[in-house]
C-alpha cells in the first residue's frame, strides 16, 4: 500500500522554458512559464473572464496526459479538448487564496457531455479541488482511497497541475462529483410511487 501511495502522490518539479502557440489564444500562451510535469496538466481558458461563485461561465479546457506515465508538457497532443462551464466551488473555502472549482464537460451546443478524464469513468460533473488548507496535500486523497479499499464508493481522484488563463495555479486534485450514476453512486432514481420495500432502500 505504501508503494502504491508513493507512486500516486508524486509532487512534480517545474521546468521553465518557452513554448509554441497551440489550441489556446496567443496572448494566453505567451504568458506561460510553466511547461512540463510528471503529473497530468489541465489548462483552462475563459478568454480572460474571472471564474464566478455560483454562476457558471463557459471555458475551453485542454488536458495533457500520457497514460503510460511519461512526462507531460504543454506542446504534446491533447488527451482531451473541449468546452466546459465552470464556477468556484465551496463555502468558506471560496474565500481561500487558492480556489476549488466545479465544472461540467459540454458539447458544442452547451449540452452535458460524458467524457472520461485521466482514466476515470465517463461523466460530465467534475471537481478540481485545491487543497489549500491541507498542507500535506494528501488528506482527502488518502481518505477516499482507504474508503474504496474497504468496498465503499468514494470519489476517485487524480493529482494534476492546473493553468488558468496563463497563470500556473499549482497542484490540484481532479475528483468525481458525488452523484447518482452507474459508475459513481449506483442507485436507482426514485419515483413518487416508490414509498416502501426494497426499491426504496
Amino acid at each position: 500500500m505504501v508503494r502504491t501511495l508513493d507512486k500516486l502522490f508524486i509532487i512534480s518539479f517545474i521546468v521553465l522554458s518557452m513554448i509554441d502557440d497551440g489550441g489556446l489564444t496567443a496572448d494566453v500562451k505567451a504568458s506561460y512559464s510553466f511547461v512540463s510535469s510528471n503529473l497530468p496538466i489541465i489548462l483552462i481558458d475563459t478568454r480572460g473572464y474571472p471564474i464566478q461563485d455560483a454562476i457558471r461561465i463557459p471555458a475551453l479546457m485542454e488536458v495533457k496526459y500520457h497514460a503510460d506515465g511519461s512526462r507531460n508538457d504543454l506542446n504534446q497532443e491533447n488527451d482531451f479538448e473541449g468546452r466546459i462551464n465552470i464556477e468556484i466551488r465551496g463555502s468558506s473555502s471560496a474565500y481561500f487564496d487558492k480556489k476549488s472549482f466545479g465544472f461540467e464537460t459540454q458539447d458544442a451546443k452547451g449540452e452535458n457531455l460524458n467524457v472520461p478524464l485521466l482514466d476515470l469513468p465517463a461523466e460530465n460533473d467534475w471537481i478540481l479541488y485545491g487543497p489549500y488548507s491541507d498542507k500535506s496535500l494528501l488528506r482527502n486523497a488518502i481518505t477516499f482511497y482507504l474508503a474504496r479499499k474497504m468496498g465503499r464508493y468514494a470519489s476517485r481522484t487524480r493529482f494534476c497541475e492546473v493553468v488558468f488563463n496563463g497563470e500556473y495555479l499549482g497542484l490540484y486534485m481532479l475528483m468525481e462529483k458525488i452523484k447518482r450514476d452507474k459508475n459513481r453512486v449506483n442507485i436507482s432514481q426514485l419515483t413518487p410511487e416508490v414509498v416502501d420495500g426494497d426499491d426504496l432502500t
